[in-house]
């Protein structure tokens, strides 16, 4: 199977707030982060197309990122009983050092 990504992954746990419909929050925790996008964990699934909003969870760490992006898929897992979903950001982040 070819490979579809177009930019590196970096596994990284950061701890954010999703915000959905402008109002709806909750927790997650980035699995890996690349320029293009977000791997998820959280209780809570989403269903592709739903646009987020994302923020650091501040009582956890004042590093993190903030921004928006667009669930491109969502999987349930069985052993954590959690989610696992994809973000892709509308325009393509640069991280620094």
């Amino acid at each position: 199977m070819k490979e579809r990504r177009r930019f590196p992954r970096c596994a990284r746990e950061l701890y954010l707030i999703l915000y959905v419909d402008g109002d709806t929050v909750f927790k997650a925790m980035t699995l890996d982060i690349s320029c293009g996008g977000l791997r998820l964990r959280s209780p809570r699934g989403l269903q592709p197309g739903t646009i987020i909003a994302f923020k650091p969870q501040e009582e956890v760490s004042s590093q993190g990122i903030s921004g928006t992006g667009e669930v491109m898929w969502c999987n349930h897992s069985a052993q954590s009983d959690s989610f696992e979903f994809g973000v892709a950001f509308p325009v393509p982040m640069e991280f620094r050092a």
